[in-house]
């Protein structure tokens, strides 16, 4: 009898082992598998968003570049002083909703900016 159990508890012994060894390379093969799929999601879903925040930018700045090119036309012949050019600026910008919105959702940027370097005018 003890030889029998002997022989039951190798075979035992060698067949868990064996599943376990298999499982093992099942569970390892899937995860690397899985692993490749995701990394691959993932790297496609920031060049989507990446392309959607560029296109919704590329919108904003679409309508409101129309406004300081035609500022720029207005301004070519005629002298302004600072305040006069800042109040002038206020006014288009308090006058147009598009800036309203783009000075709201960014209020500290649009305050610290240097407007007159912006325009290419760095002497005033």
């Amino acid at each position: 009898m003890m030889k029998n159990r002997g022989i039951a508890l190798k075979l035992t012994l060698l067949i868990l082992t064996s599943t376990m060894i298999i499982f093992g390379l099942i569970f390892g093969y899937n995860y690397t598998f899985s692993r490749r799929i995701i990394e691959r999601n993932v790297e496609e879903n920031a060049k989507n968003l990446t392309f959607t925040t560029v296109n919704k930018v590329e919108t904003v700045l679409h309508t409101i570049e129309k406004i300081p090119e035609n500022m720029a036309y207005f301004l070519e012949n005629s002298s302004y002083r600072k305040n006069e050019l800042l109040n002038l600026i206020r006014t288009v910008v308090k006058n147009n909703q598009s800036l309203k919105r783009l000075a709201r959702s960014n209020p500290v940027h649009v305050c610290e900016m240097n407007l007159f370097r912006v325009y290419g005018n760095p002497d005033l």
